[in-house]
């Protein structure tokens, strides 16, 4: 419980992570696109209420604001039918969960690793000032095994691997790190910690834990 109290966005990360692999376990495809479809609901609506908001207060919006703004709701959109297009593709259950994991892996070994050893600031400190170096390598590492060893589980299954589902895993550590960057953008014009508290305080919204995984469903979307 301690570790809970003090790693509160990892907790919530591997809790989402949990669910979405018990989903998929299941194999329940309407349950799934469901859930989906409300997630992208609830993470546009928390982004356009604080743009709607931060507009209100200052009565415009700078032209990279905006940018940043589209940019997002695009990766929303299409990173969230990249996700059911992933699903629904052959074998969709076994690269979507290999996928999620590779993202989980990423966002958590940065998260914990660069929190224990690393010195705020020293990774992209313009758009995010607590990310450190040694959690975007320790994350990268992370990602990097995962994908390697869910790309030979699927090979020893299918005794095959399509080389989308391989180009995926390959960019898929990099993609989630643009994802938590583009994000953290946004929230620093925005002048804003967090997208909502839906899932308690300190944890952030859905946009906060998600942000990761939508660019690589997104690239999903383009390949498959």
């Amino acid at each position: 419980m301690e570790w809970i109290r003090g790693h509160q966005k990892v907790a919530v990360g591997l809790a989402l992570g949990a669910f979405v692999v018990a989903l998929l376990a299941m194999n329940c495809a309407p349950v799934f696109i469901t859930i989906v479809a409300l997630t992208v609901a609830i993470m546009l609506i928390e982004t356009c209420r604080f743009v709607y908001r931060k507009y209100m207060e200052r009565g415009s919006l700078t032209g990279l604001t905006w940018l940043l703004v589209a940019a997002m709701v695009a990766l929303i959109l299409f990173g969230g039918w990249g996700l059911v297009t992933s699903l629904t593709a052959p074998r969709g259950n076994l690269h979507t969960l290999i996928i999620i994991l590779v993202v989980v892996a990423t966002d958590t070994a940065a998260q914990i690793i660069g929190r224990r050893f690393g010195t705020p600031g020293t990774f992209f400190k313009s758009l995010s000032p607590n990310k450190t170096k040694v959690g975007a390598i320790a994350g990268g590492i992370a990602g990097v095994v995962v994908a390697a060893v869910g790309a030979m589980v699927w090979y020893v299954l299918d005794e095959s691997i399509d080389w989308r589902v391989l180009a995926i895993l390959v960019v898929s550590v990099p993609l989630s790190m643009a994802g938590d960057l583009l994000e953290s953008a946004l929230k620093r014009m925005l002048g804003i910690k967090d997208f909502g508290h839906l899932l308690g305080r300190s944890t952030g919204g859905f946009m906060d834990r998600l942000d990761s995984w939508l660019p690589v469903f997104a690239l999903g979307l383009v390949l498959l």
